[in-house]
């Protein structure tokens, strides 16, 4: 027999069936949802095997009738499910959908997680699911000070206006737990639900749900009845909107405090950072002879400590740069969405009267040529190491050359420019430097250090300087005018295995 829940009291002391249906996709690509969450508590269970099971029957009836109530405008139900010789063995169960979901996609979720929900918790008389699609999981990323905070409450409309405000709030508490420091953060609880993120993740619904209740048969809803679920409802409405206010004030206060501690980096609309000018003196001892690394065409290098503890190298550009502030602006974001595991990763850049700086990550082993020509170093510089450089400078030149999404020409690849993090693993520096150093690039004279967008003079310098840094590693000396010009492609299809000395 299915009949109405006169109290929510009832429904918790035996079997709870919430399927708060929280992230459904508008488009359905699969057959079952995927599942964010379950809770199976095991306060109470029943023997599946054993015979006529009346609360078995009675669990697998009131699914039945759930997943057959979500049909029309219905996006919250409620039902009892029970026999009258086994009043013990009664069930009771409701789903939610989200405000903002079509009904088409409501009744079809329903209709799989009623049929899901069994397996997640095949035995036990509590049960809870939260059914999501794939493209709303969290995900950790940086905050930006120029974003907007989006925010979702919701409750069972069946909870009293005072119920719904204290769910909403225990899960409120929650978030600095579960959620700190990222972009995307949601608490399922099982009469409520909150989320918040930095894009929109919900369309706009102007039509309110009407709750709905299973009656016993011959029953009917009074006028008085239908007052007091329109009032709870919106009650919760109220309460949800206020919560949303709270989200959007915490999320607030925290991204301005992110901001107060970012040591007065600031974030560009166009990912690139600032650095304040300040921050890399102090990071660098004012750029102190100690802490210099090493100087080349475009400049002197130095290692900086931020106050974060986070390593850095920053490379103080010659004042005879000719771009201007704002083109170099440009040339530093273009080069610094250049990201490759093989490539020196450029964070950022400064700008203070003629200074024009650029920040890097810190490699920590120095460069290749450290090794290869000191004649100690170079004696512990086995075959497997050196075939392990030779394979990273190639994929790095690969991805500049034809995956990345600014074809560049290195032009300068020589030792000194291959930087080798902690695991000897090489990294390609200084890559890009024309561009944001403003070479002419008309004209065909490359004695000077450049990193050119892909051009005539690039395409024929390339393969000599990869052939140039393949013979160095493989014969650990110096490079010689007498190295021939092959045609060299080991930059895009290195295939280097067959040489009988890597065997």
């Amino acid at each position: 027999m299915i009949m109405g829940v006169p109290s929510i009291n009832f429904r918790i002391t035996l079997l709870v069936l919430t399927l708060l249906i929280i992230f459904l996709s508008q488009n359905r690509t699969e057959a079952v949802p995927t599942f964010i969450n379950s809770a199976c508590p095991n306060i109470s269970t029943f023997n599946v095997n054993t015979p006529n099971n009346t609360y078995q029957s009675n669990r697998n009836n009131l699914l039945l009738y759930l997943s057959s109530n979500a049909t029309g405008n219905t996006e919250y139900y409620n039902a009892t499910a029970s026999t009258v010789s086994s009043v013990e063995d009664t069930v009771y169960g409701l789903f939610v959908c989200r405000g903002d979901m079509s009904a088409d996609d409501c009744r079809d979720c329903v209709a799989d997680a009623t049929k899901v929900i069994v397996n997640l918790c095949p035995v036990q008389k509590a049960a809870i699911a939260w059914s999501g699609a794939k493209k709303f999981k969290t995900k950790e990323a940086t905050f930006t000070a120029l974003q907007t905070l989006y925010t979702l409450a919701q409750c069972t409309p069946d909870l009293s206006g005072a119920d719904c405000n204290s769910c909403l709030k225990i899960a409120t508490n929650t978030l600095p737990g579960c959620c700190g420091g990222k972009q995307e953060g949601t608490v399922l609880l099982p009469s409520c639900v909150i989320k918040y993120a930095v894009s929109p993740f919900y369309t706009v619904n102007t039509s309110v749900p009407t709750p709905t209740e299973a009656l016993v048969p011959g029953s009917a809803i009074t006028p008085k009845g239908k007052t007091r679920i329109s009032t709870q409802t919106i009650v919760v409405i109220v309460a949800s909107i206020s919560v949303s206010a709270v989200l959007f004030v915490t999320g607030y206060c925290f991204l301005s405090r992110r901001q107060r501690k970012n040591y007065n980096v600031i974030q560009e609309e166009n990912e690139s950072l600032q650095f304040d000018f300040a921050t890399i003196e102090a990071a660098t001892d004012k750029f102190s002879d100690h802490n210099k690394l090493g100087e080349g065409g475009f400049g002197v290098v130095y290692k900086g400590l931020l106050p974060n503890k986070q390593e850095i190298a920053v490379k103080r550009l010659s004042k005879n740069s000719e771009q201007g502030l704002g083109e170099f602006k440009n040339e530093v974001v273009t080069v610094a969405k250049l990201q490759h595991r093989n490539l020196v990763r450029l964070l950022g850049f400064c700008l203070e009267g003629e200074e024009k700086i650029l920040v890097y990550e810190y490699v920590a082993n120095k460069s290749l040529d450290y090794f290869l020509y000191d004649p100690i170093r170079r004696e512990k510089f086995d075959w497997s190491s050196r075939y392990k450089i030779i394979r990273g400078i190639a994929r790095g030149i690969l991805y500049l050359h034809e995956d990345s999404r600014l074809r560049i020409i290195h032009r300068d690849l020589k030792a000194s420019n291959i930087l080798l993090d902690q695991d000897m693993n090489p990294k390609i520096s200084d890559f890009g430097m024309a561009k944001i150093f403003g070479v002419d690039e008309t004209q065909g004279n490359t004695n000077r250090i450049v990193g050119t967008l892909l051009g005539s003079i690039g395409e024929m310098k390339h393969p000599w300087n990869c052939w140039i840094q393949l013979w160095e590693t493989l014969t650990r000396e110096m490079k010689s005018s007498e190295v021939s010009i092959l045609d060299c492609t080991v930059y895009k299809t290195i295939q280097l295995t067959g040489l009988p000395w890597l065997q």
